[in-house]
């Protein structure tokens, strides 16, 4: 009991709640608790009300990470996380998009609020826009920051710029040329519904695994789609 005390009190738990904590998770009361006892106590289905929230933080069983979205956050994370750096340089050192990678990091690009302008030049109003070149450079140089990894695990989802789930959702259904197209640009390559194989799966995890597409697209994909699921739940949360 005293080293639970002890450990507790570090974390800024009062000596009577961390002795209350003990009691509570001392099932048979045989003055010790063994692990499993501890386990089940505290990450069984009712977190007992007496863990102060500093410990729920610790370790993971606060209402916030238990959450539906806490749950989406924590998946985002891994699924950044899964992606090793060489990873990410494997597809930024590419002289073209891989398969399924340009949608992902335009949507990418559009959580984090680092999507291109995608204006044509004040002397060619009339040119027609590369939206896959501007994208794919962009999202290189993006890529290429020393804390890209970091900010994406560390990311807040309360910082999604207004209107990016809606063009994420048109993104998911069309691509980002189709999209684009929607939006009044002059694209370069026009999107033509009959040819799309991909409509309304161009951001699917599932669907993106399936066409061969490398090991960072797949966890930027996850990213995005859990990212999403966050900020969609955040939203309705607050409605």
């Amino acid at each position: 009991e005293d080293e639970l005390v002890a450990a507790l009190s570090k974390l800024g738990v009062a000596e009577e709640d961390a002795h209350r904590m003990f009691a509570a998770a001392d099932v048979n009361h045989d003055g010790s608790i063994q692990f499993e006892e501890f386990i089940d106590w505290l990450f069984g289905k009712t977190v007992p009300a007496c863990v102060p929230d500093k410990v729920k933080d610790v370790t993971h069983t606060s209402d916030e990470y238990l959450s539906a979205k806490g749950q989406a956050l924590t998946a985002a994370r891994e699924a950044a996380g899964a992606v090793s750096p060489q990873d990410f340089k494997d597809i930024w050192e590419m002289y073209v998009p891989p398969k399924g990678g340009l949608d992902v990091l335009s949507a990418l690009l559009f959580l984090v609020d680092e999507f291109p302008d995608l204006s044509p030049p004040p002397k060619k109003k009339k040119a027609a826009i590369d939206v896959e070149d501007i994208v794919w450079k962009t999202a290189c140089k993006f890529m290429k920051r020393r804390d890209f990894r970091f900010q994406l695990q560390h990311f807040d989802v309360a910082s999604v710029p207004a209107g990016a789930i809606e063009k994420i959702g048109k993104i998911n259904e069309l691509g980002v040329n189709g999209w684009a197209a929607g939006e009044g640009v002059k694209v370069k390559d026009k999107y033509v519904a009959s040819l799309d194989n991909y409509a309304g799966e161009h951001l699917s995890t599932d669907c993106i695994t399936a066409r061969g597409a490398p090991n960072a697209v797949v966890g930027l994909c996850g990213w995005v789609e859990n990212i999403k699921r966050a900020a969609e739940l955040g939203a309705e949360a607050s409605q």
